[in-house]
């Protein structure tokens, strides 16, 4: 769907014989203003045995589909590295496997910049110590400074820097694993129907760069149906049109759950159109 591959020639901002992130009008923009179609707990899947999934599909599925921002849980849970939410007996997914289809994706898909970020319950050394053995550390973006502007995502994939690596944690940390909310902030997530969505500051300044729209219903659980009601072209269009007014700036991502129900990446394309 938003698949490509971008071979870049040295010194040019855009790309020259393929797209980034599906489109060659956005090789141009900086990554601040790009928005990319987000999975809510993206490693919690019907198709990989979750009880009270978000998703249908797992991450391996979502970055072929067009996913390029993931929300994500990890933890320790019993020396391994893993990724689930909350109570891992409800499932769980090994963070090596996750970070091994990354690489096959990206080695392959060479035009594309995704996002993630943890509620990291894990080390920011097991964490980092994942990256590197999983073959991604060269890939992580280091954030520009609070003065400097954001590289354009041709400019990243030109030079193999892929992946914005960030985490809810506010303790000091490598610049390639930074604290999300040092750079973006939220809209609030605890919304029981599409009647009590608003644009709020949730976490973060609004003066920060990246911005999250997280767009889903919390009823408490989630639901395929929640997300049939909610990802609509007319729900999920009216809810960013809203934020976009509140906030002055459109979304750097737009997160859902059961990304697979409704128009997300209509959604999403329309606010990348030139």
């Amino acid at each position: 769907m938003l698949r490509g591959l971008a071979l870049l020639s040295l010194g040019l901002t855009g790309c020259t014989t393929g797209p980034c992130n599906g489109s060659e009008d956005l090789c141009a923009l900086p990554l601040d203003q790009v928005t990319f179609p987000g999975a809510h707990n993206a490693m919690s899947s019907t198709d990989d045995g979750f009880a009270l999934a978000n998703q249908e599909h797992g991450p391996a599925q979502q970055l072929d589909d067009g996913v390029r921002a993931m929300l994500l849980d990890s933890y320790d849970e019993n020396g391994v590295d893993v990724l689930c939410h909350q109570f891992c007996t409800l499932g769980e997914l090994k963070l090596a496997d996750v970070l091994d289809d990354l690489k096959t994706f990206l080695d392959a898909d060479q035009g594309e910049v995704v996002i993630l970020i943890f509620q990291d319950n894990l080390s920011l050394e097991r964490t980092m110590a994942a990256f590197d053995a999983a073959g991604l550390t060269d890939r992580l973006i280091t954030p520009p400074g609070a003065d400097e502007a954001w590289p354009t995502l041709g400019k990243l994939v030109r030079t193999h820097r892929q992946i914005l690596l960030t985490r809810e944690s506010e303790d000091d940390g490598p610049a390639e694993y930074t604290p999300f909310y040092d750079l973006g902030w939220d809209t609030p997530y605890s919304f029981g129907s599409a009647d009590d969505f608003n644009c709020d500051l949730l976490r973060g300044k609004q003066s920060h760069p990246l911005f999250l729209i997280n767009h889903w219903l919390s009823t408490p659980l989630p639901t395929r149906t929640g997300a049939q009601e909610v990802n609509t072209t007319e729900v999920l269009q009216g809810r960013v049109d809203d934020c976009l007014a509140s906030a002055g700036r459109k979304p750097t991502i737009v997160a859902v759950d059961f990304y697979s129900e409704g128009d997300l990446f209509g959604v999403v394309n329309g606010l990348n159109a030139p």
